[in-house]
């Protein structure tokens, strides 16, 4: 894999600073439409400032003499305090040439890959700079555009936003996350926020997923480490957090649990019970930790270092593992538990499949913390939209949840009648996806499935 030579935040924070101030968000959801020969100054004062590149994506925009106008959206991401900066780039027909923002991010160059293969743009280099290397390896990765149901209407879809907050439900591995980020995204289109009550269910909900997911992984690298006696009591932990996700929404994936507007009510949600549950966690956490044997065996497999991490974008418990400190729910809080989610920092910037390992485990117990604290004053009255509740314009809105991989990103459009015309959705799969090519060469061969499973990039059954 051929990288491009990409400058530190610290060479870019020079290179901008005259535009940094002049480029800096007004808002909390900020959008500027900016002619394509000043995307580069603007993207990388943007970048300078210490935002996040976290989506670019392509709409064609009505019929015009030579076809539709091309629009190209770069959202980028900061906080705290919570800000998405939106760049507007229209393009004209038969002319589909855009600066590329490859050489200041690697993120840009899988979004890049993406829309010229799906519209045909040409990015070109940037004025400042000479022609960039070629041989950009990416990974293939797919994401979520508005489906194509076998089941029902898309227009079905389109006018029914909960409809389609079902459907991206059912479709992932990451059930509430997405659906979440979604729903999130809707909300802030029609300018509704929730009520605090709303955001403990969903903080709640998040937290219940976050888990459950990472005790299925942390068994399955126990296993492949030959520990099965730890295996064996994950697996009995996983099948009561499959319970209590039952008892708390109805479904044992939690699917169907958040609503536009609400959540479920959590009523059979015991304290008590979570309690109990948080210690047997922390049990089973312990016992792997201080097994020598475990601890061994993961050392120094799949290694990721910082710089590495930063150049590629990696979201999620992978970069925290390596020393990188990104987590939405500190950056973009949707409800006050930020004290409990301090915890959720990287523990060193080792970089390996132990860290990553101990990385998992601490968010594990977190996570029960924070669910055991939750649903102490947890409301049961049922909470939700009016079917009737519709923007009073065309207008967009943005979703950012900390999904148990990383940061969920949704975009959306809503015309003036409420009907759904865009939706592009980026998982932290996305993203990550390049950090398996990036360690493959570290990796012993008989380690590889255990490097795989410690990443955990695969993306079976995703459409993303």
């Amino acid at each position: 894999m051929t990288d491009l030579p990409r400058p530190s935040q610290a060479e870019l924070s020079r290179e901008f600073a005259d535009t940094v101030t002049a480029c800096a968000p007004l808002s909390a959801h900020t959008s500027l439409d900016v002619p394509a020969g000043q995307v580069w100054v603007r993207a990388g004062s943007l970048l300078a400032s210490g935002q996040r590149l976290a989506m670019i994506a392509a709409h064609r925009d009505g019929a015009t003499v030579g076809g539709p106008w091309l629009r190209v959206v770069y959202v980028f991401t900061s906080g705290p305090p919570a800000r998405v900066t939106e760049l507007h780039v229209r393009i004209r027909p038969g002319r589909p040439f855009i600066p590329t923002l490859a050489g200041l991010s690697a993120s840009a160059a899988l979004f890049e890959a993406d829309i010229a293969g799906a519209h045909g743009v040409v990015f070109c280099d940037p004025p400042p700079h000479g022609p960039l290397p070629a041989g950009l390896a990416h990974a293939s990765a797919r994401r979520r555009k508005v489906p194509r149901s076998r089941h029902g209407d898309l227009d079905e879809l389109r006018r029914d936003p909960g409809l389609l907050a079902a459907r991206i439900s059912t479709g992932t591995d990451t059930p509430v996350g997405h659906t979440l980020a979604y729903v999130m995204a809707v909300e802030d289109a029609c300018g509704r926020p929730v009520t605090r009550e709303v955001a403990r269910r969903r903080a709640v909900l998040l937290e219940l997923e976050r888990m459950h997911s990472h005790l299925t992984d942390l068994g399955t690298l126990v296993q492949l480490a030959g520990h099965h006696a730890l295996h064996a009591q994950a697996l009995r932990l996983r099948e009561r957090l499959l319970r209590l996700n039952h008892l708390a929404s109805g479904h044992r994936l939690l699917r169907g649990s958040v609503t536009l507007g609400g959540a479920v009510p959590l009523d059979g949600l015991d304290p008590a019970v979570v309690h109990s549950l948080a210690g047997y966690l922390a049990e089973f956490a312990a016992d792997a930790l201080n097994n020598a044997r475990l601890r061994a065996r993961l050392n120094g497999v799949a290694v990721l270092t910082a710089t590495r991490a930063r150049d590629l974008g990696i979201l999620g418990f992978i970069a925290r593992a390596s020393g990188v400190d990104n987590d939405t729910r500190r950056t973009h809080p949707f409800t006050t538990h930020d004290d409990r989610t301090a915890d959720c920092g990287p523990v060193n910037d080792q970089g390996d499949a132990l860290a990553r390992f101990c990385v998992r485990a601490r968010e594990l117990l977190t996570s029960a913390a924070i669910v055991a604290d939750l649903t102490r004053t947890a409301d049961t009255s049922p909470t939700g939209w009016p079917r009737t509740t519709t923007p009073t314009s065309a207008t967009c809105g943005v979703g950012i949840v900390e999904g148990w991989r990383g940061a969920i990103v949704c975009r959306i459009e809503l015309d003036a009648r409420g009907t759904l015309t865009r939706l592009v959705t980026v998982d932290p799969s996305y993203l990550n996806a390049t950090v398996t090519a990036a360690v493959d060469d570290t990796v012993a061969s008989r380690d590889q499935t255990l490097a795989r499973r410690s990443l955990h990039t695969l993306t079976e059954g995703y459409d993303l």
